[in-house]
């Protein structure tokens, strides 16, 4: 029976998940019907480059401290192979991997680090699984929110009072999800989804400039990403948006 989630996180040195190293990784296993954690981890990985000035930012982001990360640090194979041990005992009951932000980074950086350490079939076993991110497969209102701001909306007794660390944040996932709702999450994960923008010809501005045409468009959803407009879109939602663009008089076009 498909009951688990797996909630994980990387804290790391940069905003590149193609490049940047990893400080720390934590990741539990969630009983989502019965609201249980039934397992967790969380690592340091020993750092030993350079400190540049980027590194120090992430590093008090994070609140991470270099000498930690020497004196208690594990290995990432370790920690890897320690992961997919998990997955690999779980693996018929778990639903899914859900991270905040994931498509665009967290799952991006696991699946280098499972070909890394384990090679093809570290991968295969990552892309059995339902990738979830909770930035995209919420309700609309609540797209493009961070962790924090999805967390400090909700009723929990505390929102997260340790941010940026991954355990932490790995624990205030299941509570996003569960007032989500995992169900509504799943589903949203499996369906096709459309990004649109405005119509080609159509005169736009940058989201700053304000106006009554940039007014529509963030009622659509639309969202200024520094180059251009766009929203994604679910196949479930597709209809009704594409009504309320012709109500409001917005062309809109398949990106």
């Amino acid at each position: 029976m498909l009951n688990n989630l797996v909630a994980f996180d990387f804290e790391t040195t940069s905003v590149d998940p193609e490049t940047c190293e990893i400080l720390e990784f934590g990741w539990l296993l969630w009983d989502f019907k019965r609201d249980q954690i039934l397992r967790l981890a969380n690592y340091l990985t020993p750092f030993r480059g350079e400190v540049t000035p980027q590194i120090q930012s992430a590093l008090r982001v994070n609140k991470i401290d270099i000498e930690d990360t020497k004196k208690h640090g594990i290995p990432l194979p370790t920690q890897v192979f320690h992961f997919a041990e998990m997955l690999a005992d779980n693996r018929d009951s778990i639903a899914g991997l859900v991270a905040h932000n994931g498509l665009t980074f967290d799952h991006i950086i696991l699946s280098r680090i499972f070909n890394q350490a384990l090679g093809e079939k570290g991968v295969e076993l990552l892309d059995s699984l339902l990738k979830l991110d909770t930035i995209l497969h919420v309700t609309p209102e609540k797209r493009g929110k961070s962790l924090e701001v999805l967390a400090a909306r909700m009723t929990w007794p505390l929102a997260n009072p340790f941010p940026h660390r991954a355990i932490t944040d790995c624990m205030t996932l299941t509570r996003v999800a569960k007032d989500e709702g995992v169900e509504k999450i799943l589903g949203y994960a499996r369906e096709p989804i459309f990004i649109y923008v405005p119509a080609p010809g159509t005169e736009v501005k940058p989201w700053k400039d304000g106006g009554a045409y940039n007014a529509k468009l963030k009622q659509l959803g639309l969202r200024w990403n520094g180059t251009h407009w766009h929203v994604q879109c679910f196949e479930s939602e597709r209809e009704a948006m594409l009504a309320k663009a012709t109500e409001l008089e917005v062309k809109l076009a398949l990106f």
